[in-house]
């Protein structure tokens, strides 16, 4: 916690995770502004849930439209919008949405 406290000079916002364990664990620290930046898999979606509703802002990355459907299927069960951002392939081919593939 004092690393992620010094990299965010104290205010315990803004700060970005790669699992969904470092994100309770960063919320259990006191945290209330976390990014999961790793494309959101549908397995995950509860406790995604869970930490939004401890959370003054969480924020998750979708990069197909599966993730997105998953999502929306649980839209009752939240107080307070969910924010999500678009991961898009810049090339490398690893995580992403191609930006030319068109979502139906």
């Amino acid at each position: 916690l004092e690393a992620a406290a010094i990299a965010t000079d104290g205010e315990r916002r803004r700060i970005t995770v790669s699992t969904l364990a470092e994100a309770s664990f960063l919320a259990d620290g006191g945290f209330d502004d976390i990014l999961y930046a790793v494309p959101l898999t549908p397995d995950k979606v509860d406790d995604v849930l869970a930490l939004h509703s401890r959370l003054e802002r969480f924020t998750v990355m979708v990069d197909h439209a599966d993730q997105v459907t998953a999502l929306l299927a649980r839209t009752e069960l939240l107080r307070t919008p969910l924010r999500v951002v678009l991961g898009v392939d810049c090339g490398y081919h690893r995580d992403g949405c191609d930006p030319h593939d068109r979502w139906e």
